[in-house]
């Protein structure tokens, strides 16, 4: 019985990292494929940094970035927080201060 069990947790264990291994494989073929516009966002955040608790400007660019993919997003949570959804599966990420 312990083997059976043993087994089975190798098997799961095993299809849980093949899974990992191919979305991984997938968010990089994304990101290589939108590199360009994805430096360009980093470069123009890192080029107009925002003092701590006021990050308005960052806040919005996120949130253009995330609407612009088919998220849900709600803006003005504390002084720059946002959120979004990936809709049915509800995951629901949150970024801010307040």
């Amino acid at each position: 019985m312990i083997k059976r069990h043993i087994i089975l947790s190798a098997f799961i264990l095993l299809n849980v990292a093949v899974v990992q291994a191919q979305t991984s494989g997938l968010v990089k073929q994304m990101a290589d494929a939108d590199s360009i516009r994805l430096v360009a966002i980093f470069k123009d955040i890192h080029q107009n940094p925002e003092l701590a608790f006021m990050e308005t400007r960052t806040a919005g660019i996120i949130a253009r970035e995330f609407k612009a993919s088919g998220y849900e997003v709600i803006t003005g949570i504390g002084n720059a927080g946002i959120c979004w959804s990936a809709g049915r599966r509800g995951i629901v990420r949150s970024s801010g201060h307040g």
